[in-house]
């Protein structure tokens, strides 16, 4: 969570206390032999300028392009609206400012839709879910099995309050991702439940099991996950117009399951459901 309490403000809770920063942009990419929409316009003619943090599988800077879930769709937006990308390295909490001063176009990096951010920027179709995970040695994946178990999440998240009141408010609560990953490692708690996306990748090869949180009615980001968006200047309306129009033609035909399912992430999490904000 990002720098949405996560995904990333669960982003994780961890990600929005990242300081703002910013790198020398890259060389933008190339892309194929077609033209621009020539009512568009964007911070460099011919380009969109992207800003990139680092949370991994979502996105990171690799060979001067933006890598994970998220950099592989906006690398295919690009591509079909004939812009080259340059990509600017920041940190979660330099991501609207940038967009708001024109000096990116978009930011992506897994961040949720909410009224607030909705206030300051531009916020595209909803992308994909912010799954919970609930991580174990015994592959736990219900709330009646946690129900004698000792649980850990992180503050901040979605979630927090249902789970506290199902689990009788007994549930260890953790500044970030890392603290909480340590407890379980060390036998202090048996469950953890974190972003399934963050989490599949945290405990790569290890002895725990990610599994997807089953849905419950009791707890209301089971059902009703938060969605994450792409953030663009709020003036430029032919530019969330065009994003939109992809990214709603990429979850139709299947493109964001594959993508997600290629970074190890649940095809499933691509079925947003009619757009919301938090």
């Amino acid at each position: 969570m990002k720098y949405k309490i996560p995904a990333a403000l669960a982003i994780t809770a961890l990600a929005v206390t990242l300081s703002a920063c910013s790198a020398t942009p890259s060389e933008p990419s190339a892309t194929a032999d077609c033209t621009p929409d020539s009512s568009l316009t964007t911070a460099a003619s011919g380009k969109l300028t992207v800003g990139v943090p680092t949370f991994m599988p979502f996105t990171e800077v690799a060979d001067g392009k933006p890598s994970g879930v998220d950099g592989d769709l906006i690398l295919a937006i690009a591509d079909e609206l004939c812009l080259e990308v340059v990509t600017v390295p920041l940190d979660y909490a330099g991501l609207i400012p940038a967009v708001q001063q024109n000096r990116i176009d978009v930011a992506i990096g897994s961040i949720y839709r909410t009224e607030a951010r909705a206030e300051q920027a531009g916020v595209t179709s909803p992308t994909y879910l912010d799954q919970m995970g609930v991580i174990s040695e015994a592959g736990v994946s219900t709330v009646d099995e946690m129900k004698s178990l000792v649980v850990g999440t992180i503050d901040g998240n979605l979630w927090v309050d249902d789970l506290q009141a199902v689990l009788g408010g007994e549930v260890k609560l953790y500044p970030s991702s890392n603290e909480l990953k340590q407890d379980l490692e060390a036998g202090r708690v048996d469950v953890a439940i974190d972003s399934f996306g963050a989490s599949t990748l945290t405990f790569e090869d290890s002895a725990y099991k990610v599994e997807l949180m089953t849905a419950t009615d009791d707890i209301a980001a089971s059902t009703e996950p938060g969605q994450t968006g792409f953030y663009y200047p709020k003036e430029n309306t032919k530019l969330g117009e065009l994003l939109d129009e992809q990214i709603d033609t990429m979850r139709e035909d299947g493109t964001i399951g594959e993508i997600l399912t290629k970074w190890g992430l649940d095809a499933s999490a691509a079925d947003t459901g009619a757009a919301r904000l938090l």
